[in-house]
């Protein structure tokens, strides 16, 4: 790879991890011939800091040369004269086997015989100077998932719509759904807000979250199906109870009465 990156306008790489848990890495990217990496370097080289995510399988990064500072942000990056380039990880995350690949300067749209082979669920950190972003290579509602991963996710979905009208059959008899309606917002980021992020949207992941979305639903649903029940029950006890005092309070006053005449 060239010293002199004037020119280009990405650096482009693949990184691999057969590691089931997530972790990221921490790029540098050295201009003086003169500095070592370590503490005393006085940062004065360019940082991305934990902004490389790493998952399962196939990562792509993508850093954006157009504007890189150093980390302490008092000057640009010599792009003519780069000297080295860093990969860290953090202490905890070991032991930590990473592959890496394709390292190179891209200008522009990017040959096909230099691109590298990408799957909709690999994951892309894009950098741009302090700012980074993560997705996948497709958009996640494209990303493919397993059979039965679909299928809990048919049965969140359900549950959490039994769930919703239960809710409002039971506020329409006074019954309090507060702490049934948390479990409403726990659907909502289990069946469409967490599958927008790249580190959840995977069959792992949403096998553990769909599971919980069906299971505290239906078990929300029930508590209040037995409270609706237990309403319906005094209901028709407390009926009774009115029914038997009105017998009571008119009928012995005719008996009475009807008893006396006949003597």
């Amino acid at each position: 790879m060239p010293r002199d990156w004037r020119g280009y306008d990405r650096l482009l790489f693949d990184i691999y991890s057969d590691r089931q848990a997530i972790s990221t890495l921490t790029l540098q990217i050295y201009d003086d011939p003169e500095m070592k990496p370590g503490p005393k370097a006085a940062r004065g080289y360019y940082e991305a800091r934990n902004k490389i995510l790493i998952q399962n399988g196939w990562n792509h990064a993508e850093i954006r040369l157009g504007a890189l500072h150093t980390a302490s942000y008092d000057r640009a990056l010599n792009m003519g004269r780069i000297q080295r380039i860093t990969l860290l990880a953090e202490r905890g995350a070991f032991p930590l086997t990473l592959y890496l690949d394709n390292f190179r300067l891209v200008s522009g749209e990017e040959p096909r015989k230099t691109a590298s082979r990408v799957q909709p669920q690999d994951t892309v950190t894009v950098i741009d100077d302090r700012f980074f972003v993560v997705r996948q290579v497709a958009h996640p509602e494209d990303v493919p998932e397993a059979a039965d991963v679909t299928a809990l996710r048919r049965d969140a979905e359900n549950e959490a719509e039994l769930l919703a009208k239960t809710i409002q059959a039971a506020q329409t008899q006074g019954i309090e759904t507060i702490y049934a309606e948390r479990h409403m917002v726990t659907a909502d980021l289990g069946l469409r807000i967490r599958p927008l992020l790249a580190w959840f949207n995977n069959d792992d992941s949403k096998r553990a979250m769909f599971s919980y979305v069906a299971s505290v639903c239906r078990e929300s649903r029930r508590e209040l199906e037995d409270k609706s029940q237990d309403i319906d029950r005094l209901q028709a006890l407390l009926l009774l109870l009115s029914i038997v005092h009105e017998i009571l309070t008119f009928f012995p006053v005719n008996f009475c009465a009807d008893a006396r005449s006949s003597s």
